[in-house]
C-alpha cells in the first residue's frame, strides 16, 4: 500500500500497486510517481522485478512500464523531466522521460556498485572505480 497526501485538502488517502512488490524504488518527476524494481514473492521465494508502476497524479490512474532488466537494487534521481534509475549491480541506467512516456537506456563507462545524484542540471554517478557525469541536455557521458 502507498500513502498519498493531497495537499490541497490536506488529506491522506492509500492506493495500492498496481503490480505488488516489496522494496520498489520511488521517484517523483513532473506529475508522476514512478516505482520501478523490487522483489516478488513467488512460491515462498523472493526473485527481483522488472516491472515500473507510474502513478499519474493528475488523473489518479496508473500505467505500466518494464526496466531493461530485473533489479531490487536500485537508484534513483531526476534531472528535469527525465527520471534515471540506476542497476547497482549492473552499471546500467534506464531513463524515463515524463513528458514523452518515452524510455531508454544508458551504460555507465566505468562500472561499480554506485550512487546517482542529480547536480546542476546533470547526472552525477559515484561508482567504486569512479565518477561518471551525464548530460542530458546533449545525451553524453
Amino acid at each position: 500500500m502507498i500513502d498519498v497526501f493531497d495537499a490541497a485538502t490536506n488529506l491522506w488517502t492509500t492506493i495500492a500497486l498496481p503490480h505488488l512488490r516489496d522494496n520498489a524504488t520511488p521517484v517523483a518527476v513532473g506529475d508522476q510517481v514512478v516505482f520501478a524494481g523490487g522483489f516478488v514473492r513467488s512460491g515462498g521465494q523472493l526473485a527481483t522485478s522488472n516491472q515500473v508502476d507510474i502513478y499519474h497524479t493528475a488523473t489518479g490512474q496508473w500505467t505500466s512500464a518494464i526496466l531493461s532488466q530485473a533489479t531490487a537494487s536500485v537508484y534513483s534521481a531526476v534531472v528535469g523531466t527525465t527520471a534515471f534509475f540506476l542497476d547497482d549491480f549492473k552499471g546500467d541506467i534506464d531513463l524515463y522521460d515524463a513528458a514523452t512516456g518515452a524510455w531508454s537506456r544508458a551504460t555507465l563507462p566505468a562500472t561499480g556498485p554506485g550512487a546517482l545524484v542529480a547536480v546542476a542540471g546533470k547526472l552525477a554517478v559515484f561508482t567504486s572505480t569512479a565518477v561518471n557525469v551525464f548530460d542530458p541536455s546533449i545525451g553524453r557521458w
